[in-house]
């Protein structure tokens, strides 16, 4: 359990430490974009693999029992999840999401379509929804100490693109606020987007791309954690 407290601890250190704090800057000068990108992700699979590693090696501590609700309520959550991740890499979204951080604000940055019409962070809250839907039917330390800190990091996540946008490009962040929500379904049920609009932009093809990764997930689920995508992660 040391060992994996160690390495969540190296995983948020290294995320918060390049995105939150003049080090990154610093870094970046100094190497080019390009090579601390590169960088960047070397450093954090590698830090992942050591989570990953150390979870599998680590004991199983019971925090609460498991009971069969919550696996009804995880399948609920991974395929909202698997949804919004896939919606999230349609190029109209990679290009507010691009230009909402990157480009001079004299740029005009289209309507929210699809995913973002759901929140403007569909690929951090799908990860977020990810690491709690793997906290809940576990029910053990080591899994709180590993899914926990993923979630918390992916929602912070959101509030750190929204203060770095609304400082760096006020015109856009006032779109996005007036079209868009942080919270997934917040600008829908504010009446302020349409679900019928989401859907339909989404689209069967994405639809169909989604359901796929999910039933993939599901089906190698035993090969990857050793456990059913039902009772255990």
């Amino acid at each position: 359990m040391t060992e994996l407290t160690l390495a969540v601890a190296v995983f948020l250190v290294l995320h918060i430490g390049m995105s939150s704090t003049p080090l990154r800057g610093l870094i970046a000068r100094r190497l080019g974009e390009t090579a601390f990108l590169g960088l960047f992700s070397t450093t954090a699979l590698l830090a992942l693999a050591w989570m990953v590693t150390a979870y599998a090696a680590a004991p199983f501590v019971e925090l609460w029992p498991p009971a069969v609700w919550l696996n009804a309520i995880t399948l609920v959550l991974m395929a909202v999840s698997v949804a919004l991740v896939v919606g999230s890499l349609s190029p109209s979204n990679a290009a507010i999401a691009g230009r909402s951080l990157a480009i001079d604000d004299s740029v005009p940055v289209p309507p929210a379509a699809g995913a973002l019409r759901i929140t403007r962070h569909p690929m951090l809250w799908g990860i977020g929804l990810w690491a709690l839907g793997h906290v809940l039917p576990n029910g053990d330390l080591a899994s709180l100490l590993l899914f926990g800190p993923l979630g918390a990091l992916a929602v912070a996540g959101t509030w750190l693109i929204d203060r770095k946008t609304a400082a760096r490009r006020p015109a856009v962040w006032r779109q996005l606020q007036a079209e868009t929500s942080v919270m997934p379904f917040g600008a829908i049920l504010a009446g302020r987007q349409s679900l019928r609009l989401a859907a339909v932009e989404y689209g069967a093809i994405r639809l169909g791309i989604a359901a796929l990764v999910f039933a993939a997930l599901f089906a190698a689920h035993p090969w990857l954690s050793g456990g059913t995508a039902v009772f255990s992660s």
